[in-house]
């Protein structure tokens, strides 16, 4: 996995990673927090690749 960001808010705080997982080759990972540190969001979400236009 690869750390892409971290963002800060009034409420709380999100990190996103990039990483493979089995069959995706390329999946979006968000941890959501909120202002206690409380995990409130967890996403996985496959990422598709985009395709040229020629």
């Amino acid at each position: 996995m690869k750390f892409v960001a971290y963002e800060r808010f009034d409420q709380g705080d999100r990190l996103t990673y990039l990483g493979s997982y089995s069959r995706e080759k390329m999946v979006r990972i968000i941890y959501g927090f909120d202002k206690n540190n409380k995990m409130i969001e967890f996403v996985f979400a496959p990422l598709e690749a985009q395709q040229e236009q020629k």
